[in-house]
């Protein structure tokens, strides 16, 4: 196989194992009734950073979503720690790019989701 058509399956993967195959401890600074993003404890930066979503800031139900200029197909960004002050400027109407990748079924192991967020995906795992 072509490695160019391999190379977005295997970003997924890294993403997955990054996200979701380190423990991590609960970040005390997260209120889950009161946020309106996601957020992981990033600890590997750039991870997993070919894939871009480039759409419109809104919000379902309080939760911040970025729905696809292209597909339509509104996900719920989850931000490393890194990137919060990022999260917090958004606000609905906003134009986004963001570099990282999806996530169809539930949300990632470690991440952090508002009570008003859904807990099954389409989420878009945010690179540092």
């Amino acid at each position: 196989m072509n490695l160019v058509v391999l190379r977005p399956l295997l970003v997924g993967c890294v993403i997955m194992a990054s996200v979701g195959g380190c423990s991590r401890s609960p970040d005390d600074a997260f209120d889950a009734d009161s946020a309106t993003f996601a957020q992981y404890r990033d600890e590997e930066p750039g991870v997993g950073d070919s894939a871009l979503l480039e759409g419109t800031v809104s919000k379902r139900d309080e939760c911040q979503s970025v729905t696809d200029s292209t597909s339509s197909v509104a996900y719920v960004p989850i931000f490393p720690t890194s990137s919060l002050s990022q999260a917090k400027s958004l606000k609905t109407s906003d134009k986004v790019s963001l570099r990282g990748g999806s996530v169809e079924a539930a949300a990632p192991e470690g991440a952090q989701l508002p009570t008003r967020c859904p807990t099954s995906g389409p989420f878009w795992v945010v690179a540092s």
